[in-house]
């Protein structure tokens, strides 16, 4: 607006450079110039311009008709940029630009992010939004500067715009209320599951490779060498679901060749490719419960088949020190 090209290209650069640094880093070191998580989580539709520019259209309109929460942001912030601001007879662009901006950033998020549990995802939307628009209503205080006609109809608008920032706070303010109240549960299953998975693996495992599906507290508080099942924190499983070539056997294969030991994974995750017959159950946890895992149950299996005895051993000693209301559900020797 105020035609600063020159520093809005230094801006750009400035920004771009370190995520374009990092990226050629990745790729130099045999990974995704995008972190995995971005590109399995994410939904890019695909490369070729017109399948980005159909399908993200399609993706963004069917998630915010799916989330009542963004139908209102979303119409809360086209009704703001489609109303004139004035301060003494001119128009303030830096409110207008910036309800754009965020428009596109919204329509951006809905085509290509989920929008999900906890606020994980969005919660910088809401945020930004409902900043804007109030921001947008604070600046109607010069309405008196307006013609009687069209101060009637920016009076009309203001109320409507209102009335959408009041829902869309109430809305938001029910998700954050649930959100807050089953975050102590949320706390616990994670204590429950992930914790107790990661203090077995250190203290069994901890030197050992070890297949997973869910690798955030065993990552955090063991030294395994970990085979991420999900491609979040390995690059071939990743790799063969972009290709969609992640089969069971190549699953088999990836886990014999990385001599991995034991694999501890949500048996429902792998209902489209299946769990190798080789592998042998030897114990399941439940939680009680459960409002934020993959699953409330998670298996351990023998990769290696000479181990099942002593892993099932190492099972029944642990499972003393599990939490009661954990259950277990262990294979005979």
């Amino acid at each position: 607006v105020k035609k600063q090209f020159s520093f809005a290209v230094k801006l750009g650069f400035a920004a771009w450079t370190p995520l374009i640094l990092y990226g050629l880093w990745c790729v130099q070191n045999g990974w995704f110039m995008l972190p995995n998580s971005v590109i399995l989580k994410g939904r890019l539709p695909g490369f070729l311009y017109e399948r980005i520019v159909t399908l993200s259209s399609v993706l963004s309109i069917s998630t915010i008709l799916r989330n009542k929460s963004l139908i209102i942001l979303a119409l809360g912030l086209i009704i703001t940029s489609l109303i004139p601001r004035l301060k003494n007879g001119q128009m303030l662009p830096n409110s207008q630009n910036t309800i754009q901006l965020i428009i596109g950033a919204t329509s951006f998020h809905a085509a290509f992010i989920s929008v999900g549990h906890f606020f994980r995802y969005e919660s910088y939307l809401f945020g930004l939004g409902t900043l804007i628009i109030g921001v947008a209503h604070s600046e109607w205080s010069f309405l008196s500067s307006l013609p009687d006609k069209k101060r009637h109809r920016q009076k009309q608008s203001q109320i409507l715009l209102v009335s959408l920032l009041i829902s869309s706070i109430f809305l938001m303010g029910i998700r954050s209320m649930r959100a807050l109240l089953l975050t102590p549960q949320a706390s616990q299953n994670i204590y429950h599951q992930q914790y107790q998975t990661a203090r077995f693996l250190s203290k069994y495992y901890n030197n050992a490779t070890i297949a997973l599906n869910d690798i955030g507290f065993p990552a955090f508080l063991t030294d395994i060498k970990m085979l991420d099942l999900a491609g979040l924190g390995s690059r071939k499983p990743a790799l063969l679901k972009l290709e969609n070539k992640y089969d069971i056997d190549h699953l088999k294969q990836w886990a014999l060749q990385e001599q991995a030991q034991i694999a501890i994974i949500y048996d429902n995750w792998f209902t489209g490719i299946g769990i190798p017959n080789s592998w042998s159950l030897a114990g399941k946890w439940k939680i009680s419960k459960n409002v934020v895992c993959g699953s409330d149950v998670v298996s351990v299996y023998a990769i290696d088949l000479a181990m099942k005895d002593k892993l099932v051993k190492q099972l029944q000693d642990f499972s003393m020190s599990l939490p009661d209301s954990v259950q277990t559900e262990i294979t005979s020797q």
